[in-house]
């Protein structure tokens, strides 16, 4: 069955600098009604069992809009590119596929994107600073490191002329902590460390798509 529309794809972490899907055109666009939160527990891409990281998330926020890069997918190649989406986003259970609406000019367009679950034990929300920062210096993955991921998406977003003093303060001070998971586990309670548990069980990785 061809397809005669084409595919809007709004990214805000690591499709802005990373897409690795064919597109006719990628333009900064804004996700209206949500926010762009450090809020996600990678257990496999920027984290592990041993050292959980830390990645975005985008959280329905009314009365906000978060800045990202609108791409433009050719009819031609949208099932194509659903589906190495699907591949790559799904794998986290947190993340849902979904249709926002993004603001791009003077036009409003319909676009897919993946938000998070609020309910999934990788949402991270509540976690403090000093937390935060901890998991950002030890966080490493299959992909990386966690403060490498940061900081390919803080230098893209000023690219955007975006700025984000509390996410690049949260950089340079995990830039000055010690490379040791041991500190992150230090600082969270037993609640969250259950939580972590659920997170990094095989079961809680969905198998890919």
């Amino acid at each position: 069955m061809k397809h005669s529309r084409a595919l809007y794809v709004f990214g805000y972490g690591s499709l802005m600098w990373r897409p690795d899907f064919p597109y006719v055109w990628c333009k900064p666009a804004l996700a209206l009604e949500h926010s762009r939160k450090l809020c996600v527990w990678s257990s496999t891409y920027r984290g592990s069992p041993a050292r959980p990281g830390l990645v975005f998330g985008l959280d329905k926020t009314p009365g906000h809009a978060a800045r990202g890069m609108l791409f433009k997918v050719d009819a031609r190649d949208r099932r194509k590119v659903i589906h190495y989406l699907f591949q790559r986003e799904l794998i986290y259970p947190i993340y849902q596929p979904s249709r926002v609406i993004v603001e791009i000019g003077d036009k409003i367009l319909p676009a897919l994107t993946f938000t998070v679950d609020r309910d999934d034990p990788a949402y991270a929300i509540e976690i403090n600073r000093n937390v935060r920062r901890a998991a950002i210096a030890s966080g490493a993955g299959r992909a990386g490191r966690s403060k490498d991921y940061l900081a390919n998406a803080l230098l893209k977003l000023r690219e955007l002329g975006v700025h984000e003093p509390e996410l690049e303060a949260d950089l340079i001070a995990a830039q000055d902590l010690p490379d040791d998971p041991q500190l992150l586990f230090s600082l969270i309670d037993q609640a969250m460390r259950r939580r972590l548990d659920l997170v990094f069980k095989p079961a809680h990785e969905r198998p890919p798509v």
